[in-house]
């Protein structure tokens, strides 16, 4: 990383460049490096979450970052954004690393945190419905049982990837409407409704053999 950061040269100057003093460039920049890193971090958590939100466990959260290439990337990008004078030293640049891997590990930190609440709110709810024999079932993986996140105004699975907004229904509502919704199918057709989940239409349910389909 020695070579990589260098001070720009006059005559490339831009006049639209935010002008820098020579001891704001550490700051700025070190703070343009840990927006990069918490982005891409927290991208990459929420995708693996998406694929399998339970199986997302501490040791795959651990995989090899690339700090020097990030540091590259957001260095050109600094450079076209900031007009200055100088150079970050080898000591400025290697305590900008530091505190990117720092960054990382908070961020984790702060998932593997979401994920153990997540499971506790899990535990508690289908221990609350036990009590009442209310528990429903999940009806797209139709394995898992529902629960409601409050916190993240969602009901989801305990199984597969299945969350939907609680503004329309809750629990009860939403057993009730899935209920609803297959009796009457049954008054025209001996078919099951089958249930699938897009965030563009919502939980919706298709029949195999009518291959009629109701929005729930």
């Amino acid at each position: 990383m020695q070579q990589i950061i260098r001070g720009n040269n006059k005559k490339n100057r831009k006049p639209i460049k935010t002008i820098l003093r020579r001891d704001d460039i550490h700051k700025k920049f070190q703070q343009q490096c840990l927006s990069r890193i918490r982005k891409d971090r927290e991208k990459k958590i929420w995708e693996k979450r998406n694929l399998n939100i339970e199986n997302m466990k501490d040791e795959e959260m651990e995989e090899d970052i690339d700090f020097e290439k990030i540091l590259k990337e957001e260095w050109n990008k600094f450079k076209s954004t900031y007009e200055y004078y100088g150079e970050l030293s080898q000591e400025e640049i290697e305590k900008i690393e530091i505190e990117m891997k720092n960054e990382t590990d908070i961020i984790d930190n702060e998932y593997m945190e979401l994920l153990y609440y997540e499971e506790q709110m899990l535990e508690n709810t289908i221990e609350s419905y036990q009590n009442e024999d209310k528990i429903l079932t999940c009806p797209v993986c139709e394995n898992g049982k529902l629960f409601e996140n409050s916190q993240l105004e969602l009901i989801k699975c305990s199984n597969c990837n299945f969350e939907m907004s609680n503004k329309q229904y809750n629990l009860e509502n939403l057993g009730n409407r899935i209920e609803e919704l297959q009796r009457n199918h049954s008054n025209t057709c001996n078919g099951d409704l089958v249930y699938s989940y897009q965030p563009e239409i919502g939980l919706f349910g298709v029949c195999m053999v009518c291959c009629g389909m109701e929005i729930v």
